[in-house]
């Protein structure tokens, strides 16, 4: 058994994972190489906006066309200019944002594939913390190390001891909303076992109670025809009618 750990530790695992963080850095260069080309400006996105999109320009020309003087059809040709212009400058926005996020997850994910590579057998601090509680404590003592840095004076205290007090308040706040759905979660598991232990005694039953009873009913009743048939008596009495 020693023998065997020891092959696992020292070339089978560090293989594995080799073998892992590898087709993790190919998947990563595919996306890197392959990306999806980023659309045009003021081009609509889905069928559903062109088809919105022709109609509207139909329903324009036919509204400038409708109209006789030329005075007015300027007027209509400007005011739908205009309103393209807007349209246009709000989808360059919208635009440029989505474009900003994307350049952020792209680098997020460069970032944390590195670290996988790099930092792959790296153990945590003996510091940080591992639990979504103690996370909430660490803030909770930076953000009171903050405000008392920062406290000087009375007035700037009673500020303080404000704001420390509406973190304690939302942090009851939080714990007894974590309290109750770890109460839900319970439930569901004390649930999900009840139902658990009762289909397992359904199959138990069917399985395996159930013919053992009709085999010991078809046995008794085998027993007592061997009893009827050894001890029957071949003739009727003289007496019996």
């Amino acid at each position: 058994m020693f023998q065997i750990s020891f092959y696992n530790q020292k070339y089978r695992y560090p293989r594995q994972i080799n073998s892992f963080y590898q087709s993790l850095s190919i998947k990563f260069e595919r996306l890197m190489q392959f990306a999806i080309e980023e659309p045009k400006l003021n081009v609509p996105s889905s069928q559903i906006q062109l088809y919105l999109f022709n109609i509207e320009e139909k329903y324009e020309i036919k509204i400038v066309n409708q109209q006789e003087k030329v005075k007015k059809k300027c007027e209509i040709i400007r005011l739908i200019n205009n309103k393209r212009k807007i349209k246009n400058k709000m989808m360059s926005q919208i635009y440029k944002k989505s474009k900003h996020n994307k350049k952020k997850k792209k680098k997020e994910f460069y970032f944390l594939q590195l670290r996988l590579i790099q930092f792959s057998n790296a153990e945590p601090k003996p510091d940080a913390p591992r639990a979504l509680i103690q996370l909430y404590l660490f803030k909770y003592r930076r953000k009171n190390e903050q405000l008392n840095s920062q406290l000087e004076g009375k007035c700037e205290e009673k500020i303080g001891n404000n704001e420390i007090n509406q973190l304690i308040i939302k942090e009851k706040v939080k714990n007894k909303i974590m309290s109750q759905i770890n109460k839900g979660r319970q439930k569901k598991q004390v649930q999900q076992k009840e139902k658990e232990l009762y289909y397992f005694k359904l199959v138990f039953i069917i399985k395996y109670f159930t013919p053992k009873q009709i085999n010991c009913f078809y046995q008794r009743s085998s027993v007592k025809f061997q009893r009827l048939t050894q001890f029957a008596k071949a003739e009727p009495k003289p007496d019996v009618p």
